[in-house]
């Protein structure tokens, strides 16, 4: 069927995996680069960054640049890697492209 858009203001609310700890030292590095935030949407940003961060785990850091601007239409949000690599040293499958952070995980270390 997919999704149905509604013309009225809704408040959801996804609770964080079960045991999240805020503030927690994670097994990540992830560096954010904030552009255009209040600090209202910061914080929150900055709150599912660290939910994310307890899920994952990389010996390599993942920088992130966030831009706070309006989009068209309806959309909330969006993100995608800078780059894509393939046929580097440790990955899995030949001739297969992967989106920068994961590259640099598999590599052990900024292919950039």
């Amino acid at each position: 069927m997919g999704l149905i858009g509604l013309e009225e203001q809704h408040d959801s609310f996804i609770p964080p995996p079960q045991g999240f700890i805020p503030y927690q030292s994670r097994d990540v590095v992830i560096s954010v680069t904030y552009n255009g935030f209040t600090p209202e949407a910061q914080q929150a940003f900055q709150y599912a960054v660290d939910i994310w961060a307890s899920l994952i785990t990389s010996e390599v850091p993942i920088i992130v640049e966030a831009n706070w601007q309006d989009i068209a239409g309806n959309t909330l949000g969006f993100a995608g890697p800078t780059a894509l690599w393939q046929n580097f040293t440790g990955a899995p499958l030949p001739d297969t492209f992967y989106p920068s952070p994961l590259a640099n995980k598999l590599h052990g270390e900024d292919l950039d």
